[in-house]
């Protein structure tokens, strides 16, 4: 009775070791037939290696515009409109006018612009050699002293470096050759010397954004880079010759008041 359990055992163990050999020899015949049918060398030498993978690759910097804007507030060098004397030549008093507002963070309505103004060129009147066109180094001196500005003075500026001034929230009073600045609103040709504000930049239109006394509609006004740099001339004393002016700029300083 043993004997025939045990060989009925030894028959039953040697029957599944012949089922699972077959099914092996099946599974790997059919792997091979799918391999070699569609993995072909050149798609074998296509499949990424591991390091291939896990790699990424690196692209170019992605290239941005750039923009700023201080919230300075406007005034024209003339609030009422007058462009008689003295307010026809009072655009280097009334960009250190908008610039103390600025700093000292006051409101500016027309007749405090008007007063200050009148202010400044009263202290011109006594302590320089009288009122009219200044050179930015005059107007720089006026603004430490009489309304203790903290301003420094850069020649030659270039673009960027004035881009970086304003990033970092200061602003830029600027003398200018004002009929190469062909601002539409001015009275033609427009004045051979003026100055104005600079308040922020837009590199997506390419422009410094300006406050111009010049102009009533002088708020927040658009410069191109170009024009803004070629205008960029000091008083020479002579209208005549304004274009051979240096070219500089003053920085007028947040941490000032």
């Amino acid at each position: 009775m043993k004997s025939a359990f045990y060989l009925t055992l030894v028959f039953l163990s040697a029957f599944l070791s012949g089922i699972i050999l077959v099914e092996r020899a099946s599974f790997s015949n059919e792997w091979f037939a799918f391999s070699k049918a569609t993995i072909t060398p050149r798609e074998v030498a296509q499949i990424p290696t591991q390091e291939q993978v896990i790699t990424p690759v690196v692209s170019d910097k992605k290239s941005y515009k750039e923009t700023a804007l201080l919230e300075v507030l406007f005034t024209s060098q003339a609030p009422f409109f007058d462009w008689s004397s003295p307010w026809q030549d009072a655009c280097e008093e009334a960009v250190l006018v908008m610039a103390e507002a600025f700093y000292q963070k006051t409101p500016l309505t027309p007749e405090m612009a008007g007063e200050r103004i009148r202010d400044i060129i009263a202290y011109e009147e006594m302590n320089t050699e009288g009122y009219g066109s200044i050179t930015i180094l005059e107007t720089a001196e006026i603004g430490r002293k009489f309304l203790n500005l903290d301003i420094s003075i850069i020649e030659n500026p270039k673009v960027e470096e004035l881009k970086e001034i304003l990033k970092n929230g200061d602003i830029v009073a600027a003398p200018m050759a004002g009929r190469l600045l062909n601002n539409p609103y001015f009275t033609p040709p427009g004045p051979p010397y003026h100055m104005l504000l600079v308040i922020g930049f837009d590199d997506e239109e390419g422009v410094f954004i300006v406050n111009d006394p010049g102009t009533r509609r002088g708020g927040k006004y658009r410069y191109p880079y170009e024009v803004f740099i070629k205008a960029t001339r000091d008083w020479t004393g002579d209208s005549e010759t304004i274009l051979d002016g240096d070219a500089r700029v003053m920085v007028i300083h947040k941490k000032a008041i």
